[in-house]
């Protein structure tokens, strides 16, 4: 049943003002979902899937009935023993490396005193195995704001041209021990924490029986000039407080600067009542009134409040931090700059705080007035939440560079609900939401509530190179969610989005915007695939394959398998490769690895076939690049006939037997015509230059082991595994000399088809 879609009013947006109320999540470059549960304080992780489950396959499911992956993270110790003295995640975020995972437990209201709990997992071998690898107590006034790892690795981007032309970006932020992991807390008692893993890595005496910590941690506070080594810290905590209230650091950014040990760390601060002083409270409002403007322009502690004494400051304070982790001594360095005055409005409040970096060659010169500014090339972008009495909510996006206001966006009737970082270039992804929902130009069934947009942190423009991607919603629908946390996909091809939890969240997976243009779409796909393929990273393309299956039309076979090709023969020409299947090109099982993913989660059945060629395909280059491992054992000379290695290629060699006769079987069934409709993968793969060159080194190594075992001495030790071995090679249904050279015949008639006629024609 259609329900009406009601206007977001301002008792609904004021959710964003609490940042208790943010599901957030964490997405790696498995393509793992990391959720915080919305009740508890557990880490919910699930795989992302290839494609949604309406579009799949119906046979898929059957398939992979354990799919897809599932798992919680187990509990640290603290939340064991009082887990109703903890609320659900407010903070969540991933390493680089996908080894390590942060979380920070914000105390529940009637367990205050308890203070709030962070704690740090690590992966095992298995990618749903993790374990507790160190955690720490907070104080109640002094909960995470804001966080960040460090070691990020350098970022891919691709530019412009015919061909696949990826560069990458500098270092960003300071270097780090290989696999010693570091990362940065902002706390709402304006200090700044760095956890390092110390090098060499040492126990920690000051823990009971020895136990060892993997992390190390140095302090300072980013309201003064601090400096913290390891092992003597001079950081001495500073408390904030003004007239019976109490000043807290309401949002932080952390940015980190190209080829620089400089990080900058951007505050929003707030005063706060002290609760019982209501004596106290009178009395510093009745100074705030009477207080006299500073003559000089300059921003005190009581004239930098909004219209009263309590509330957000109008200003933004920065602070330049400098980080040592690979001196003897590491050290943590801190140097308040000049803040950013912002708008005096009383109806405006701060809902996102982001910094970005840009390399400094990219940038056009600006006056500044000190060394810091030059050295860290940030842009600190800022959006406001505004409500006033006589006006609709809506929203105002600044930007500034060197404490310079360089852009300023209004939007009216429309608010940004969600923004994050896109990428190095210095683009950021803004959710809009509109108040009024409008229906969609092409789907009956959804309500357009707004859009993602890709914009630049300079001007706050939209990108000329991408599309506006619409954010729908059902008409079934009757709530008002809305996005309040967003953040892409490990290859920027889809976004997720969380609603708030004071009401049942919303999870939802939407495809990025796309490049412009009629075929960058496919581009985009494309390029996704080269470019993973190209670095050979090994990441999970699950994300790549479910936006390539909401771009791609899911309802015409034809015109799906036009745009694969499309899409593929792009692939080709990106990695600069001419358009055929060498088997000596590295990347080229990964790209059919790709393939098996894209036809699997085909929602087309007849694709079937298509996917278990791909997956044959990949195993017959493992059986391959086994038996020439197994021979390089000896630098190629010989194979490894020892105990274990002969038992090894024992199964290697009855594979490649059981798939030689399975061939021969099908290409007999296909002379006389008794194959089932569906084409069966191996008469595929029998027009196909990359398989036949496959079985053709496969049959090469079947016949020199056939001459190798012949002439191998039986000792007592081996006797059985080279007899086993010998009776597989004599008992195989084929003639395997006479089958390597009609594969080498088919692979020349597949690859030159035209010189080969020529050639039948002469004899």
């Amino acid at each position: 049943m259609t329900q009406p879609i009601e206007d977001l009013a301002w008792e609904d947006l004021k959710l964003m003002l609490d940042e208790n109320c943010v599901r957030p999540f964490a997405w790696s470059s498995y393509n793992l979902l990391f959720l915080s549960d919305p009740f508890s304080p557990a880490i919910h992780a699930k795989h992302l899937p290839p494609a949604a489950e309406a579009s799949r396959a119906p046979d898929v499911t059957s398939q992979t009935h354990s799919y897809p992956l599932r798992f919680t993270l187990p509990p640290p110790g603290p939340i064991l023993e009082m887990a109703h003295a903890y609320g659900p995640a407010t903070t969540l975020s991933i390493s680089p490396q996908d080894k390590y995972l942060y979380a920070f437990f914000p105390p529940l209201p009637p367990n205050a005193s308890t203070g709030g709990l962070g704690c740090v997992w690590g992966v095992e071998e298995s990618l749903d195995t993790w374990t507790v690898k160190d955690f720490w107590h907070y104080p109640a006034e002094a909960g995470v704001v804001a966080m960040r790892w460090l070691g990020q690795e350098r970022e891919w981007h691709v530019q412009d041209g015919p061909t696949l032309r990826a560069t990458r970006y500098p270092h960003l932020g300071p270097k780090l021990h290989h696999n010693h992991p570091a990362f940065l807390v902002v706390t709402r008692d304006h200090n700044l924490h760095l956890y390092f893993q110390a090098y060499p890595s040492v126990l920690d005496s000051s823990q009971p029986n020895g136990l060892h910590r993997l992390f190390t941690t140095l302090s300072v506070s980013l309201l003064s000039p601090t400096a913290a080594f390891q092992g003597q810290q001079e950081h001495i905590p500073v408390q904030d407080a003004t007239l019976g209230g109490s000043r807290i650091c309401a949002k932080a950014g952390i940015g980190l600067g190209y080829n620089d040990w400089s990080i900058l760390v951007a505050t929003r601060s707030s005063l706060v009542p002290i609760q019982h002083t209501d004596n106290i409270i009178s009395m510093a409002a009745v100074m705030n009134e009477l207080m006299p403007e500073d003559n000089n322009g300059e921003l005190t502690s009581m004239t930098r409040m909004r219209g009263g004494m309590w509330g957000e400051e109008d200003l933004i304070e920065l602070c330049e931090v400098e980080i040592d982790l690979l001196s003897d001594e590491p050290c943590l360095v801190t140097v308040p700059l000049r803040s950013i005055p912002t708008p005096k409005d009383s109806e405006s409040y701060l809902t996102h705080l982001l910094i970005s970096s840009h390399p400094l060659e990219q940038l056009t010169p600006v006056p500044v007035t000190g060394l810091a500014e030059v050295r860290c090339s940030f842009q600190v972008v800022a959006s406001f939440l505004t409500n006033t009495e006589f006006s609709r909510p809506g929203s105002k996006v600044i930007s500034w560079k060197s404490c310079l206001q360089s852009a300023l966006s209004t939007y009216e009737s429309t608010v940004i609900s969600a923004a994050q970082l896109w990428d190095a270039a210095g683009q950021i992804l803004l959710c809009k939401i509109n108040l009024t929902p409008v229906p969609h130009e092409t789907q009956n069934n959804c309500f357009k509530t707004g859009e993602l947009v890709i914009a630049s942190s300079v001007t706050l423009e939209n990108s000329i190179l991408f599309e506006p991607e619409p954010v729908l919603r059902r008409q079934i629908k009757a709530n008002k969610d809305f996005p309040m946390f967003i953040s892409a996909s490990p290859h920027r091809t889809l976004i997720c989005t969380t609603s708030g939890t004071q009401r049942t969240p919303t999870v939802s997976i939407l495809t990025a915007p796309r490049w412009k243009g009629i075929a960058t779409p496919l581009r985009m796909i494309s390029t996704a695939v080269a470019l993973q393929v190209r670095q050979a990273s090994g990441s999970d393309l699950s994300d790549v394959t479910r936006a390539m299956w909401e771009i791609v039309s899911r309802a015409n076979m034809a015109e799906a398998s036009t745009a694969l090709q499309t899409i593929f023969n792009e692939v080709f020409v990106l990695l600069d490769s001419p358009l055929e299947f060498d088997v000596n090109q590295p990347w080229l099982m990964s790209l059919i690895g790709v393939l098996l993913t894209v036809y699997r989660w085909s929602p087309f059945k007849e694709m079937r076939s298509r996917w278990k060629t791909a997956s044959e395909i990949c195993q017959l280059y493992a059986a391959v690049r086994a038996l020439d491992d197994s021979r390089s054992v000896n630098e190629g000379v010989q194979y490894d006939f020892t105990s274990q290695g002969i038992w090894e290629l024992i199964e290697q060699v009855r594979w490649v037997i059981a798939r030689c006769e399975t061939l021969l079987r099908t290409l007999v069934e296909w002379e006389s015509r008794q194959f089932s409709e569906e084409t069966p993968s191996e008469l595929i793969m029998a027009i196909h230059p990359l398989p036949l060159e496959l079985f053709n080194r496969a049959v090469s190594h079947l016949n020199r082991l056939k001459t190798a075992t012949a002439n191998l001495k039986k000792t007592e030790n081996n006797q059985i595994a080279i007899f086993s071995l010998s009776a597989l090679m004599d008992d195989a249904g084929v003639d395997f000399a006479a089958f390597a050279t009609a594969l080498q015949a088919a692979k020349e008639l597949v690859r030159n088809p035209g010189k080969c006629w020529v050639r039948t024609l002469c004899e």
